[in-house]
């Protein structure tokens, strides 16, 4: 492996001037950016591992222990930008942003103990800003702007362990169960699960969307009578439509095919259709965290320049435009 060094935080012309002049190293063997690949990673490593579209290992990336532990949840911000969750102990934690050249962009540093339990530090992104869940808490970042600092938006009387940002702008949180808030934490509503046979959520630790057939699907610990299975919900009625067994499950990403992958603690990532059916693995290894490159869609037709008009009254003038698409 190729080792190199180079700025933690650089000038750029995404993110403007940044402050430090610390160095890191980092190692990494075929490791790129590359739009419908995966990317995993597990408890105890500081190694992301890659692999292309049909789940065959194309490289890792190694970032160095002056960083942090071990490398949590990931994300792709609307950039392109891979953004990864680094504990670090009773320090709290740090995110990453990865550029395309592998170099570290931006740093954004929480206080939340991510090493207290193995399931702490998923993330999420949206086009405004970065969720992290750990302890009982959702933190958030606004997107861009490190030197902001973090905001706790949402405490729970239990543990946080996975967000999902919905398509009206909300959010999904598993904290036990599944509930949706507002970006600023606000609990807008509870999402049960229940079964003909007993099934529901007892101790969620992976929930995803897919907006297409409009279902919830989660992984969970439950208890002695439901333990240890892969859900898929009916958001709307709060019916579980089926399940299926999967051992120590932990994170969970639904793709715009509708297909399933689900890392875990014990397994190889599994990819299952939306009946559960198994289609494959993710390479041969255990990964815990998992997450595919999608690019954003692009906004058309949003004006690049303000738009000026005299007014006509007190109250000014109407203008109109075009929506975007």
């Amino acid at each position: 492996m190729n080792l190199r060094t180079f700025s933690i935080f650089r000038p750029g012309p995404r993110f403007g001037l940044l402050f430090s002049l610390l160095t890191a190293h980092v190692s990494f063997a075929g490791f790129s950016l590359t739009p419908g690949n995966y990317y995993s990673s597990t408890i105890g490593s500081r190694v992301i591992t890659q692999y292309d579209a049909s789940g065959t290992l194309v490289g890792s990336y190694t970032v160095s222990p002056t960083v942090g532990g071990d490398v949590r949840g990931m994300a792709f911000d609307p950039a392109g930008y891979l953004y990864a969750a680094v504990s670090r102990g009773v320090a709290g934690f740090v995110i990453i942003a990865i550029g395309p050249d592998g170099t570290i962009q931006q740093q954004y540093y929480g206080g939340a103990y991510l090493s207290g339990n193995s399931s702490f530090g998923k993330i999420a992104v949206d086009r405004n800003y970065i969720y992290i869940c750990g302890e009982n808490q959702l933190t958030r970042f606004t997107l861009g702007q490190p030197l902001l600092g973090p905001t706790a938006i949402y405490w729970g009387n239990g543990d946080v362990f996975d967000v999902k940002p919905l398509p009206n702008g909300n959010l999904w949180i598993a904290s036990g169960n599944v509930m949706e808030i507002t970006t600023d934490g606000f609990i807008v509503n509870y999402i049960g699960a229940s079964g003909t046979h007993g099934e529901h959520f007892q101790s969620v630790r992976g929930i995803d969307y897919d907006p297409f057939s409009g279902k919830l699907f989660a992984v969970e610990l439950g208890d002695s009578s439901f333990s240890m299975q892969l859900m898929r919900v009916d958001p709307t009625t709060s019916t579980c439509e089926k399940s299926t067994s999967y051992t120590y499950g932990e994170s969970i990403l639904v793709d715009l095919s509708g297909n399933l992958l689900v890392g875990s603690d014990s397994l190889v990532p599994t990819i299952f259709n939306e009946d559960f059916a198994e289609l494959g693995n993710l390479g041969s290894a255990q990964q815990s965290f998992v997450t595919r490159y999608v690019p954003w869609p692009a906004l058309d037709g949003v004006p690049t320049q303000p738009m000026v008009a005299e007014a006509t009254g007190a109250q000014g003038a109407m203008v109109e435009f075009d929506s975007p698409t």
